[in-house]
């Protein structure tokens, strides 16, 4: 009976707190307040009270249940499988359809309103600080060991959440998905770069991709007349210029895998 009722009370919790990440989504924070959210859940005021006293309780406990929200949401896209061989393709691709979903635009409200309210922002500011260590290990995990040990990592896994943000946060403003399929190419681009194929001022390598991007397989040609390599693995189509080192955009990332309508990229 004790475990039956214990039950019923995660799941009116867990109610109350789905019911106000949909006012934060649909009516903004300056919607959000304790009647609002009851009548949402619809549940009572006493159950409401006895999970919430407060505002500020219910707003500490919204926060944490929206960081484990987007964490499920990165580890279910990795379970998915896409970009097989591909773990910066992989990456990107969990992370920014968690930075798009709906506990993620919840967040960005709740981060929006702090700027005006310093309470609200110490509270994000300490849940940010544990949430950030259990969002590093999932991006570790996604990325793998040969590019996490790899000593610029850190840095880029930093860059690698901010740039992945902003781009989420100005999705309103864009009228068209085909800018956020360039950027996250753009920035896997980068992170092969730095991370996956570096250039060395002391020992350059020559490479030449020749290959269809829009073929699966690509084979790296060492000019000094080593055998081919096969990159199609990592660097997923882009294309290595010998004199410059530049790569051209990877065509791997298609907006489908973005959760993206497919032909903004065709």
């Amino acid at each position: 009976m004790t475990g039956k009722r214990d039950e019923q009370k995660r799941a009116t919790r867990a109610r109350i707190l789905d019911a106000a990440t949909t006012l934060l989504i649909e009516r903004g924070y300056a919607a959000l307040s304790t009647l609002a959210v009851q009548r949402t859940a619809g549940v009572t005021r006493g159950a409401l009270l006895h999970h919430f006293p407060t505002l500020d309780e219910l707003l500490r406990a919204l926060v944490a249940h929206l960081v484990e929200r987007n964490e499920a949401v990165v580890r279910a896209v990795a379970l998915r499988g896409d970009h097989p061989g591909d773990p910066i393709a992989r990456t990107l691709t969990a992370l920014y359809e968690a930075m798009t979903g709906p506990a993620a635009t919840a967040e960005f409200e709740l981060w929006a309103a702090a700027r005006g309210d310093s309470a609200l922002a110490a509270l994000l500011r300490a849940a940010e600080r544990r949430a950030g260590r259990d969002l590093y290990r999932v991006i570790d995990d996604l990325f793998g060991p040969d590019i996490v040990t790899h000593p610029r990592y850190p840095q880029v896994r930093d860059l690698t959440v901010a740039v992945l943000r902003g781009t989420a946060a100005a999705r309103p403003l864009r009228d068209s998905a085909r800018a956020e399929a360039t950027t996250l190419r753009y920035w896997a681009d980068a992170i092969a770069a730095l991370l996956v194929y570096p250039v060395e001022n002391s020992r350059r390598e020559s490479l030449e991709v020749v290959a269809d991007v829009r073929a699966p397989q690509e084979v790296a040609v060492d000019t000094r007349g080593g055998a081919g390599v096969d990159l199609s693995a990592d660097l997923g189509g882009s294309v290595v210029h010998p004199e410059t080192e530049i790569l051209e955009p990877r065509n791997d990332f298609r907006a489908g895998s973005l959760g993206l309508p497919a032909e903004v990229v065709e």
